[in-house]
């Protein structure tokens, strides 16, 4: 007689359900600045705002520009000068500890080894180019003639009719210089993914090999 497969209890199913909104929220959350750059640019645009437009634009009392260059701040402002103060490794190693956070969860979320595979490698690939070029993918739509970041700190930068930041030293340069961590940061999520790709492997060994396993199936759900 062929052996029917294991489906999860309905508590079981809950509680992976819940481990996948976390594992959404662990996702988002690291990049809450490039959101708010995305989402205060949607709304001037709704607006009726531009990027290269002359006029100041406002959302209420408040400068969109103001807003996009406090979110910069945030991100890329802190990260390069993290880094200029030799804390490099440190802001690499809490994005890679909150990669394996992620993997952590998508254990506890998924059963399949192909869904933990999969899943683990969107998330890899995620962390892997996201923290360096989010800034910069943030800002890239609103690059005009009046705005071109470059990693010299050369001129000043307006969006949506007022400048970013201080016109000196406009922060949306230093989103430029964050691309560069992606020279040390993406190997470190490849290694991390293959590391956890072995875990994952492992782990459906290990639980094939175990007197329980030869009385039922693999959990399908």
């Amino acid at each position: 007689m062929t052996e029917k497969p294991r489906t999860a209890k309905p508590s079981q199913r809950s509680r992976r359900r819940l481990y996948r909104l976390l594992l959404l929220l662990l996702v988002i959350v690291p990049f809450w600045p490039e959101i708010v750059i995305w989402t205060v640019s949607a709304l001037a645009r709704l607006n009726g705002c531009h990027p290269d437009q002359k006029d100041a634009c406002q959302i209420g009392t408040v400068l969109v520009s103001d807003v996009i260059a406090w979110a910069l701040r945030m991100s890329a402002t802190a990260v390069i000068t993290g880094v200029r103060h030799a804390y490099k490794w440190a802001i690499l190693g809490a994005i890679c500890a909150w990669l394996v956070l992620c993997y952590a969860v998508v254990i506890r979320a998924w059963t399949h080894v192909a869904s933990r595979l999969i899943i683990g490698f969107v998330v890899g690939v995620v962390f892997a180019i996201l923290p360096p070029f989010g800034p910069l993918l943030a800002i890239a739509t609103l690059v005009n003639d009046n705005c071109r970041p470059n990693e010299g700190y050369i001129g000043a930068c307006t969006i949506f009719g007022a400048h970013v930041g201080d016109p000196q030293n406009s922060p949306v340069h230093d989103a430029v210089l964050m691309g560069y961590l992606a020279e040390s940061g993406a190997p470190l999520a490849f290694g991390i993914f293959v590391l956890y790709a072995v875990l994952v492997i492992a782990l459906r060994v290990l639980w094939r090999k175990t007197p329980a396993a030869s009385q039922q199936s693999w959990p399908t759900k």
